[in-house]
This record gives structure tokens, sequence and C-alpha cells, in this order.
């Protein structure tokens, strides 16, 4: 009988998603839950929290079934989401939302080598048009397109 090695680091990730998942549900229970039609404070932490326990779970029986490797950690790859986040946290306010979703966009296709900086340019501009057409247009958010 051939005995399957648990993959530790997916194991892990699905163990923390179904953690947080939970810890969401019960947070969210502190708060008025609502109705569909008249959603209360604890509606959204309840319903995602539960969302995310089953999507940890799922991923763990993934895991459990599939017990291979399936990837290896490349630090090139965090580093570069990690800083396309940080960018956008702090240069959405003071550069404007388009040029904010530009670096992050050219940030983000650091990760994907070979750096191809035109294509991550023409994504960044269409990506940051379409944000500000749904977020600042639509939804009404108080963000400026560019600087000036």
């Amino acid at each position: 009988m051939v005995q399957k090695q648990i993959n530790w680091p997916e194991a892990a990730a699905a163990l923390a998603l179904a953690g947080f998942g939970l810890f969401m549900l019960i947070k969210g229970l502190d708060y008025p839950f609502g109705s569909l039609r008249r959603m209360g404070a604890g509606f959204m932490p309840v319903v995602l929290g539960g969302a995310l326990i089953v999507l940890g779970g799922a991923l763990m029986v993934e895991t459990l079934r599939n017990a291979e490797r399936s990837f290896a950690i490349r630090p090139r790859v965090m580093l570069s989401i990690i800083a396309a986040l940080l960018f956008f946290a702090i240069a959405a306010r003071p550069l404007g939302l388009i040029p904010a979703a530009l670096g992050t966009i050219l940030l983000a296709a650091l990760a994907d080598p070979p750096f191809r900086p035109l294509r991550a340019a023409l994504t960044g501009l269409v990506v940051g048009a379409f944000c500000y057409l749904l977020f600042v247009k639509g939804l009404g958010i108080s963000l400026r397109p560019f600087w000036w």
C-alpha cells in the first residue's frame, strides 16, 4: 500500500482560510443579521465567513486528494505582488486612480517573466480607466482620476 504524503503548505493555507472564515462568522454573530432586503451589520461577515469556511474545506479536500507538491515558493512573485498592493494603497489618493492602477499593474507584471512593459502599461491604462468608470462615475467613490 502506497502512503500519500500531505502537502503541508496547502493544508496550512486551507486551515488558515477556514479559520479566518470561522473568526469572521463568530464576530459577525455579535451584530444584528437582518434579512436580504434589509441587511444588518452582521449579514456580510456571517455570509462571507461561511463562504470562506466552505472554500477552506473544499481546498483541504482537494489537497488531501492530490497530495503531491503543486507549487514552489518563488520570492520574486510574492515580492512583486506585495509591492503592487502596497503601491496602490499608498499612491491612490496622492497620484489618482489611473496612475495608481497603472503602477500597480506594472509592478504586478514583474511577477511573471518575461516582463513586457508595453503590454503591462496598456493593461494598466485600460484597468485604470475601467476602475474610474466603475468606482468613481458608477458608484460615486471620491477618488480623482489624476493628481491634477
